[in-house]
């Protein structure tokens, strides 16, 4: 009888072992705490993205995540999936369906954002994407302008100018831009492009990049006049695919090799893309082990009218969304990811390597 007992407290204490350890890890947090990793951590914020995705949400997919519910791994990584997806779908209109890349001006706007304008836009405002990122500190080694369309070139070149002017003393500016052909209208009329094009003895328009149109803005301002050491980092195409922030970062990351004395960079973007570009660098500084502190600033959203201030602002959330995920999921301390997250980042081998080599994966 004795030893009978002796094998029961013994069975019983492996079958309690394995359940333990084998049953899946739960969150002492909600959803609605997930959203504190992607900055969303008041009261306001968290109503103001809640309003964004219902607006998005359609009869055939309403949302159903459950804010305030305790959620295990798998739960909480198949619900920011779903939200990725969602806002990428909603805010950035990407086709998940087209393997073709296009760019953010190639897309049009979501009928939804037609219905309330007012709340939508406070909403993006509440949210951070539309008024300006200011610097936490003027110490800094060199201002990073981060290269873009020819309009927005201009915004962040005189942004740095304006920084500058309040105290901030770099050693170099940094020009990082890439070998992305112009677009009219998107990057300037024919006119100007032509123009332009004459200044690098081009051949034609069609031929200027975004590199030229950084160097050619930048050299034509009043930032240019104070005499910092400027560089210019130009990154190539790569089989026919442009350059993209990840790419132009590691091109960045080779040329600060060869300065040692650059060890903090301020980036320069505009909104309603600072968060985005926060968290791209956040994810390509991760991936390849580039040790930098940093910051990323830029003025404020500056579209001539709400609506197209909305569009951009809900493009800029969405990427963002896209691009913090991936190191949000580490700090948040997830192990398992599945199928779902693997399909919201199809277009992007980069963050699938990353996903799949830094957490282990059930198909469920």
């Amino acid at each position: 009888m004795k030893k009978r007992n002796l094998l029961f407290t013994f069975y019983f204490f492996i079958f309690m072992s394995l359940l333990f350890f084998c049953k899946p890890h739960i969150f002492t947090v909600s959803f609605n705490n997930v959203l504190n990793y992607y900055g969303f951590t008041t009261a306001e914020k968290k109503k103001a993205f809640r309003y964004l995705l219902e607006q998005a949400s359609t009869v055939n997919e309403p949302l159903q995540i459950p804010f305030s519910k305790t959620q295990h791994d798998i739960e909480i990584v198949k619900n920011i999936a779903f939200i990725v997806k969602k806002t990428q779908e909603q805010f950035v209109q990407r086709n998940f369906q087209s393997q073709k890349a296009q760019e953010r001006w190639q897309v049009a706007p979501p009928a939804w954002i037609m219905l309330d304008q007012n709340t939508i836009l406070n909403s993006l405002q509440e949210l951070g994407m539309i008024d300006a990122i200011k610097q936490k500190t003027t110490q800094t080694d060199a201002l990073c302008i981060l290269g873009s369309t020819g309009p927005d070139i201009k915004k962040r070149i005189k942004y740095a100018l304006a920084l500058i002017k309040n105290e901030t003393k770099p050693q170099a500016i940094i020009l990082l831009a890439g070998q992305r052909f112009v677009t009219e209208h998107i990057d300037g009329s024919k006119k100007k492009l032509k123009k332009i094009a004459r200044c690098f003895a081009l051949p034609a328009w069609q031929k200027l990049t975004e590199t030229h149109l950084i160097a050619y803005y930048y050299k034509k301002s009043f930032l240019y006049k104070h005499q910092i050491p400027d560089f210019i980092i130009d990154t190539p195409e790569n089989n026919n695919t442009r350059p993209t922030t990840e790419t132009t970062l590691i091109k960045l990351s080779e040329w600060l090799q060869e300065h040692p004395t650059i060890k903090h960079i301020t980036f320069i973007s505009n909104q309603p893309y600072v968060h985005y570009q926060q968290a791209v660098i956040d994810f390509v500084c991760k991936k390849h082990n580039i040790n930098i502190q940093y910051q990323v600033v830029g003025p404020k959203a500056s579209s001539k009218n709400s609506l197209s201030c909305i569009i951009e602002s809900l493009q800029g959330l969405g990427s963002y969304l896209w691009a913090a995920t991936p190191v949000l999921l580490l700090e948040i301390g997830i192990k398992e990811i599945d199928n779902s997250l693997l399909e919201a980042y199809a277009h992007n081998n980069s963050m699938q390597m990353f996903l799949v080599s830094h957490f282990e994966y059930t198909n469920q």
